[in-house]
């Protein structure tokens, strides 16, 4: 009996317009977990070596974990997996809002695109059906224009909307992808990846249910955890600040962009990258 997940696991070929459903027994998500380890499942069993990061031969994978979607703080997440245009190797990230838990709810754990559509899409997830809907008319509109048109052309407000913007449309290799307009999975550039695919938005309406071992020890857990999540100065500093209370710390660690050692440029897909960027002596920005 599988517990915090619905067992299927869609794929789409864009290049044909076909959609497969794989059913998915307990060892695997037992072995995978899921998250990044499904979707690292798929970009190492299905992803040649040396492919480009926009060629159609990379996939995109957008894949829950065994919490999402529970009743507890901060199980909201999700993750999205492919190769990535700015290291040009295996590439991997997060993002909360509401997408995740209406991913599971509208009956798939994950979502694996291959291929590119011919002109640019958005597709459509509810009640364990697949819709892949023209979006020529949204392609190049602003995030909120399009996030607005879907949710009316799907028939409301509880449509969740994951989308690449205009940047990932026009692959910029830094690109993100984000939902609700606020949340965002914000490293390896995985929205110019999406937008390459002519892929605009992936949006899910769920409504289902997800079955849990122990709803009640759950629930148990999850009021505990609220009353000491903000106590811990590491928990209060993400309630308030979000993902930039960790500037300061990534920083610090020479974990961001402005210690690339080649000089701030973008590098080659498939160009070698650092291990660690900390290990380089910073540099400063020439105005």
């Amino acid at each position: 009996m599988r517990y915090g997940y619905v067992g299927r696991i869609l794929k789409i070929d864009l290049d044909s317009g076909k959609t497969e459903e794989e059913e998915r027994d307990e060892i695997f998500y037992r072995s995978l977990l899921g998250g990044r380890g499904i979707g690292y499942h798929y970009l190492l069993k299905e992803v040649p070596a040396h492919t480009d990061p926009f060629s159609p031969q990379n996939i995109l994978v957008f894949a829950t974990g065994v919490m999402t979607g529970a009743p507890l703080a901060a199980s909201c997440r999700f993750t999205v997996v492919g190769k990535s245009p700015l290291t040009g190797t295996a590439g991997e990230s997060e993002a909360g809002g509401f997408f995740g838990p209406a991913l599971k709810k509208a009956g798939f754990d994950a979502v694996v695109l291959r291929g590119k559509a011919e002109r640019p899409v958005y597709i459509w997830l509810s009640g364990g059906r697949v819709e892949i809907r023209d979006a020529s008319h949204l392609a190049f509109l602003g995030a909120k224009e399009v996030e607005e048109a879907i949710r009316k052309e799907t028939g409301g407000r509880r449509c969740r909307v994951a989308q690449c913007g205009l940047a990932g449309m026009n692959r910029v290799r830094y690109a993100n992808i984000t939902n609700n307009l606020r949340h965002f999975n914000g490293r390896n550039g995985l929205g110019a990846v999406m937008g390459s695919k002519n892929v605009r938005a992936v949006a899910a309406t769920g409504t289902g249910k997800i079955r849990l071992y122990d709803p009640k020890g759950l629930n148990r857990t999850a009021k505990a955890y609220a009353r000491t999540f903000r106590e811990n100065p590491a928990g209060k500093a993400l309630y308030d600040y979000g993902t930039t209370g960790l500037c300061e710390i990534f920083s610090k660690a020479g974990q961001v962009m402005t210690y690339c050692p080649n000089g701030f440029s973008i590098p080659s897909p498939t160009a070698p990258m650092p291990v660690a960027a900390h290990s380089y002596p910073r540099r400063s920005i020439k105005r």
